[in-house]
């Protein structure tokens, strides 16, 4: 769970995590207070991460090192960009990989 939280802060935030939050995020992972899906979203949505001011396409590609901790395969990533070009907010675009098998897979391996 440690690498988990540390993984969404240096993807999304780009920066290492505070004692205090990494802390804080740990004890809700182990708790059980908050599962993989809520942590990861909530991360990821932060006023802090959407402050980055990214392009679209870093954007993407930073979920995937966040979320499934590697670099986005082409149809995945192009997938994901013609979606948030046409009809698909990034809040969706966050639901819909914290929703694939794959970050289940990711979960499961965390013990959830």
């Amino acid at each position: 769970m440690e690498g988990f939280v540390t993984r969404l802060y240096a993807a999304s935030l780009d920066r290492a995590p505070d004692p205090d939050g990494f802390n804080a995020w740990v004890n809700a992972l182990l708790n059980r207070a908050l599962d993989p899906w809520q942590a990861a979203r909530d991360i990821v949505l932060s006023d802090e991460s959407i402050g980055q001011r990214e392009t679209t396409e870093e954007w993407v590609k930073e979920l995937y090192r966040a979320l499934l901790g590697r670099e986005p395969d082409v149809d995945g990533e192009q997938g994901w960009l013609v979606r948030l070009y046409t009809d698909m907010s990034r809040v969706a675009v966050v639901d819909g990989i914290l929703g694939s098998a794959e970050f289940s897979g990711v979960a499961a391996a965390m013990g959830f």
